[in-house]
């Protein structure tokens, strides 16, 4: 629990490339360094491959279960649950 709780609040060194032009409209308010839109940029790409994938089901589960976890540590904007990539 330990470390999955530090990887949560690490910074990561390499970000990747937004697109120019957003597929949906996401809140780019939030820290490139940290695994929020990775996860944005995961679940756009599993819902564009296949849209009865559970991933959001299994991250709030996730959630739910360790609540020691913070979210706003790992970047999630205020919110994010009411986002339509997120519902």
């Amino acid at each position: 629990m330990k470390k999955y709780f530090y990887f949560c609040n690490k910074l990561l060194e390499s970000s990747h490339q937004l697109p120019a032009e957003q597929p949906t409209r996401w809140d780019f308010s939030f820290n490139p360094n940290k695994i929020y839109p990775q996860l944005c940029c995961l679940v756009y790409w599993l819902n564009a491959i296949d849209r009865q994938n559970n991933c959001v089901a299994e991250l709030k589960t996730l959630l739910l279960k360790y609540p020691i976890v913070n979210p706003s540590a790992m970047g999630f904007t205020s919110g994010w649950e009411q986002e339509d990539l997120w519902k």
